[in-house]
């Protein structure tokens, strides 16, 4: 059984700088899915949220605020680091309970996963490529679109695609990153594959699917 509950953040990016051939990325949604133990189960709960270009930005901040400021729990996350530099720009970035958590500050074990090949560090894409893991694959110019007309129940579903295909990532690391990973892992496995089977989320669902096949 984990000893406490495992959130694992997605953060959504877009990049608005490509046309105006600058660097520039910005967070317009997160997914957040939650590991809870209780009795001799793990439950499991999917949340996320993706911001049109009329909401207030501080809205985001405000949705990880809700889950990621509760002491004890365990925050992972790929490449955390730099989606919590990127939250750190935002309006009202200083006063986010969430991202104190995230940059290491409260009372919470935080894990920013990272993965490298010989040519460098590899994105959450590569990355999973390498694991034979689903993740979403969604065209830059076809996002910013779907964002600029507030069309952004594709964005989010791609978030809740990827924060599931982080944790699968994370299964991967467990026993090598903490003592009785293994034990831990195994538990995880079996209930996070029923709750994938059950759950309400065409995420979810997709990534069964893709559990299904690897098995075949």
């Amino acid at each position: 059984m984990i000893p406490a509950p495992i959130i694992t953040v997605h953060i959504a990016e877009l990049d608005v700088g490509s046309r105006l051939g600058v660097d520039r990325t910005i967070p317009v949604g997160g997914a957040i899915l939650t590991a809870q133990p209780q009795g001799d189960r793990v439950m499991f709960t999917l949340d996320s949220i993706v911001l049109r270009p009329s909401d207030p930005v501080d809205a985001l901040l405000h949705r990880l605020d809700q889950h990621l400021a509760h002491p004890g729990t365990a925050i992972f996350g790929y490449r955390l680091t730099e989606a919590t530099a990127l939250l750190g720009r935002l309006p009202g970035a200083a006063g986010s309970r969430a991202l104190r958590t995230m940059y290491g500050t409260g009372q919470n074990d935080v894990l920013s996963l990272s993965a490298r090949s010989d040519a460098g560090m590899l994105s959450f894409e590569q990355a999973c490529a390498e694991a034979r893991i689903f993740c979403a694959h969604a065209d830059p110019d076809d996002r910013f679109a779907s964002w600029v007309r507030s069309d952004v129940h594709i964005i989010e579903q791609d978030a809740q695609i990827d924060v599931i295909g982080c944790f699968r990532l994370i299964l991967h690391r467990l026993v090598a990153i903490k003592a009785g990973g293994r034990s831990i892992t195994t538990t995880l496995r079996a209930d996070f594959a029923t709750w994938l089977e059950e759950a309400d989320h065409a995420a979810a669902r997709l990534h069964f699917a893709d559990l299904l096949s690897a098995a075949g």
